[in-house]
């Protein structure tokens, strides 16, 4: 005697509930009195008599199987063959059938019904129980490939970080909602969310504290929108925000201030405390844009605002922004263009020793002259615009080509010091760094030392990224120079920091402008400058333009500046080849 299969969801031993859909009493007699000669005590039965009770039942009570007759008083074969196999995913079903009639059986089986078994043949209890337990199998074998399949279609549509819906999924309602807008004359929002800060936490406590935070960001943003709006990620660190339905502009912004402010809360993660803010940029439809491609473009470039405004603000999309963002690709075309004409040039700017007037260092500037702008563009425009183009990397290797090449005209100035301008991104490239450490070594073999600037504000972008590659030109005997010192709020704690070598350190520009007018201004800069000197640090003074800033400076103790006061930069022509030449630069101010 063969074994009576299971259902996945029982355990051995249980006993499987059968509904029984039979008007017939004599047929229910020699359908219970087979199930009985088998093995009667593993069913409990229940019966019905018309299909509209076993729809009653079905709704109400979960069933491992249901044997069902074809004619019945309230319906006729088709009929119940299509009402039952709405249910089909609930339990397997099995329909009786005449032998004359198995026609009918496989229409049943086309519509999920499991199968069909002629009643002429109730008396053959093998064939009997071998058509359950295939029904039963059959039925445990689709549910499981059925689970497979939604589970499969969730995952290719949801975020796996923060469990909520994707790019793929958000473009699909996206698509709907502005189907939906067209044909109700209602308005929607498109929000981008981009993180600021996220990298270092990344980077910083690993990639299990960047998805914690993610979906701590994530969460936090569903709480505080409508069940009828979806929030989705759409990459790395940058979330979309759909809102149909929102034609009052003041809740909108209430909506888009609390989704900054909740943002902006501190995460727990283990032991560590993460803090990061949101750039959310903001375009409406139909006001600001005709259709899909043009509202996320739009909201991209207000996000884009809000992150190069310096973040944690909400931007609303303008017109203005596309001729902004036309300028930058036309900047980055015209960029790549002059860097494969070899038209930037190399400038140096002279570091005067204010007590001696002698040339204390020489620093590398980018020059572009007749640039699309309209005119000459600095060194910081020109990292800025290679940095938002992706060109940085690439415009590092330009500057250390010429400088190597200028090398020897360099080393006539006499400057004991070259210092090199350079940003993260450009650190972070293990060629870059091979190639700043072949310059260096050329210049130390003129009994040189060469020294790499990075701005206070690369270092607050990715802390420990910089501490990385400041440890790597260590190696290369490359010193490194703290520029615009006080930039930012976290100035005290790099110089305060163990695994920070710093060897140098610029003055901001802002505490040198008003030294000689501002008593306060004064006092912070003797403060600043005694901190650098007691920490044995060289210490120079940015941006000095005047005679009263230089002997302000003289007065409280800095020994060493830059700015148009002492010379502008110079072209390699133009600088001196003696560094007892040094006064000559006072025909370039």
């Amino acid at each position: 005697m063969s074994t009576l299969a299971k259902p996945d969801v029982g355990q051995e031993g249980e006993m499987l509930n059968l509904l029984l859909i039979e008007d017939d009493h004599n047929d229910y007699v020699m359908i219970a009195d087979a199930l009985r000669r088998y093995d009667y005590e593993q069913f409990n039965i229940t019966r019905v008599s018309c299909v509209s009770d076993a729809i009653e039942v079905i709704e109400s009570i979960k069933f491992d199987l249901i044997i069902s007759e074809l004619n019945l008083p309230d319906s006729n074969s088709a009929s119940t063959v299509c009402k039952l196999g709405q249910y089909a995913e609930l339990a397997p079903i099995i329909i009786l059938t005449s032998v004359s009639d198995q026609r009918i059986g496989q229409m049943a089986i086309s519509t999920g019904i499991e199968d069909y078994f002629a009643k002429d043949y109730l008396n053959d209890i093998d064939l009997l129980f071998k058509t359950i337990n295939f029904a039963i199998e059959r039925h445990r074998i689709k549910s499981q490939l059925r689970r497979a399949r939604t589970e499969h279609e969730y995952m290719a549509t949801h975020d796996v970080v923060c469990d909520i819906p994707n790019r793929l999924l958000f473009l699909d309602r996206l698509n709907h909602a502005l189907a939906h807008s067209d044909r109700s004359g209602e308005s929607l929002a498109l929000v981008f969310i981009d993180l600021d800060g996220f990298k270092p936490v990344n980077d910083g406590l690993g990639h299990d504290a960047g998805d914690f935070v993610l979906s701590t960001v994530a969460c936090r943003i569903q709480d505080h929108i409508r069940e009828t709006d979806t929030i989705a990620r759409i990459s790395g660190d940058e979330f979309a925000v759909l809102l149909p339905r929102c034609d009052d502009a003041m809740n909108l912004d209430q909506v888009l201030q609390n989704i900054k402010r909740v943002v902006s809360e501190p995460v727990m993660y283990q032991s560590f405390t993460s803090s990061v803010t949101a750039s959310i940029g903001v375009s409406s439809y139909p006001k600001d844009a005709a259709n899909r491609h043009n509202l996320m473009y739009f909201a991209d470039l207000a996000m884009f605002e809000a992150k190069e405004q310096g973040g944690n603000r909400i931007r609303y999309f303008r017109e203005s922004m596309v001729d902004g963002r036309q300028r930058r690709r036309q900047l980055e075309n015209d960029l790549r263009e002059a860097l494969d004409k070899k038209e930037l040039l190399l400038h140096y700017q002279p570091v005067r020793q204010i007590t001696d007037n002698s040339l204390y260092a020489i620093e590398v500037l980018l020059h572009w002259p007749r640039s699309c702008q309209g005119g000459d563009m600095n060194h910081t425009s020109i990292q800025r615009a290679a940095e938002d183009s992706r060109l940085g990397v690439r415009l590092g290797h330009y500057m250390l080509e010429k400088l190597g090449a200028d090398m020897e005209r360099l080393v006539q100035s006499g400057a004991k010091r070259l210092t090199v301008n350079c940003n993260i991104g450009q650190l972070r490239h293990n060629g870059f760094v091979e190639a700043l450490a072949e310059i260096s070594k050329l210049w130390n073999s003129f009994g040189r030392e060469c020294y790499v600037e990075i701005a206070e504000s690369e270092i607050a972008r990715d802390k420990k990224a910089v501490v990385s590659a400041i440890r790597k030109l260590n190696k290369y005997q490359i010193k490194c120079v703290l520029d615009h010192f006080g930039a930012s709020q976290a100035s005290l704690s790099y110089l305060k920091a163990v695994d920070f070598a710093v060897d140098a350190v610029k003055i901001d520009r802002s505490y040198i402008c008003d030294i000689h007018s501002d008593k306060r201004d004064r006092a912070v800069l003797k403060a600043i400058i005694s901190l650098v000197t007691d920490l044995e640090l060289d210490c120079i003074a940015l941006g000095v333009e005047t005679v009263e800033q230089d002997e302000c400076l003289k007065a409280n103790g800095c020994h060493l500046a830059q700015g148009g006061y002492y010379s502008h930069s110079l072209s390699l022509g133009d600088l001196p080849r003696q560094a007892g030449n040094i006064s000559l630069l006072k025909s370039h101010r």
